[in-house]
This record gives structure tokens, C-alpha cells and sequence, in this order.
């Protein structure tokens, strides 16, 4: 396993997608992920306390089709050995995202972190 933990969301479709919900899952604890504190309580409950970069999307936030988003990545010093919080984080948090169309015609989830 290497040390890279970073998450990307993309817009697979063919047009963009709203997103009506954005949740982080650490362990089974469901977080809002709209707000700003939202990836520091996730980690606290793994029990973590490492540097990270990250975005949470708004309610209703447009993601254009084809479009990627880095959704969260931790930071490793050169040098560092964070093999153990890796896997952690790998293993213990998820997204669950509710989104729909433009047209709000049908509501999909994705439950995941791949």
C-alpha cells in the first residue's frame, strides 16, 4: 500500500449534477458535509489529527459533466510515515452523496470512497 490518500469526485454523466446532499461517514457517524469543520470531525472520530486539504460543495452546487473535484487529500511530509492513518482513513471514511440532474427528474447516491 502506498502512502497517497486522496479522493477525487468526477461527473461521469453526460450533463452536470446537482448535489442535494453531501454526508462524510467516519465509522458509521453520518457528518454534514457542507460545512466548513465537517472533515476535522470526521477524522477526530477515527481518532486522527493529521494535515489535510479538502472541499466540501455546496447545497445545489452545479458539478459539470466530465468534471473532477479533489474532495480530500492528506498531506505527508517528505519523510513521514502515515502508512498506519492511511489505511485508517481508507478503510473508516466514506461519502455519501445525493445528487440529481438538472432537470431534479430522479435522486442517485453514491455510498463510497473508490
Amino acid at each position: 500500500m502506498d502512502d497517497n490518500c486522496k479522493f477525487i469526485l468526477e461527473n461521469n454523466g453526460l450533463g452536470p449534477a446537482v448535489i442535494k446532499e453531501f454526508k462524510l461517514v467516519a465509522s458509521g457517524n453520518e457528518i454534514s458535509g457542507f460545512k466548513e469543520s465537517a472533515y476535522d470531525e470526521a477524522l477526530g472520530a477515527l481518532g486522527l489529527d493529521v494535515g489535510h486539504v479538502f472541499y466540501h460543495p455546496s447545497e445545489h452546487e452545479y458539478i459539470s459533466a466530465g468534471k473532477q473535484i479533489d474532495l480530500y487529500e492528506l498531506i505527508i511530509e517528505q519523510g513521514e510515515d502515515l502508512a498506519k492513518e492511511v489505511a485508517i482513513i481508507r478503510e473508516n471514511l466514506k461519502f455519501k452523496i445525493v445528487y440529481t440532474s438538472i432537470y431534479n427528474d430522479k435522486d442517485f447516491e453514491y455510498f463510497g470512497n473508490t
